[in-house]
């Protein structure tokens, strides 16, 4: 579960690529067509619940990958995964689900992405 609450890491992180300027500006559109932009790759060791995900590391987009994030964060749905207890942020669009694993943003190295269809079948042995 996403326990940390302050949408922007600290200052002295290195890493650090949030911009509270731009992440109040950011429309569905826009945070929409950078995920459309990247590349997605299977995640080949959970077959069982059919994903992508796109890494940090591969990131180059114009909008930050941690105003991504947050923005995801911040406009997604509370939901259940499966059987477990904590609750995920899910952004839905176009089809698919959104979400990160909920560590801090400085320290989110993936976004994943499920299309609806196939989340029914998520947490279910």
């Amino acid at each position: 579960m996403w326990r940390n609450r302050n949408p922007e890491p600290p200052l002295n992180d290195p890493h650090n690529k949030f911009n509270a300027e731009l992440a109040a500006k950011l429309t569905h559109e826009e945070v929409a067509a950078q995920l459309l932009a990247h590349d997605w790759k299977f995640a080949r060791t959970m077959p069982q619940w059919p994903h992508e995900y796109t890494l940090r590391k591969n990131w180059n987009g114009s909008i930050p990958f941690e105003n991504v994030v947050q923005f995801l964060r911040d406009h997604g749905r509370h939901a259940r995964w499966g059987k477990a207890r904590a609750k995920r942020i899910y952004w839905d669009h176009d089809g698919y689900e959104y979400w990160s694993m909920g560590a801090s943003l400085s320290e989110t190295t993936l976004i994943n992405r499920g299309r609806h269809e196939d989340s029914s079948t998520f947490g279910k042995p």
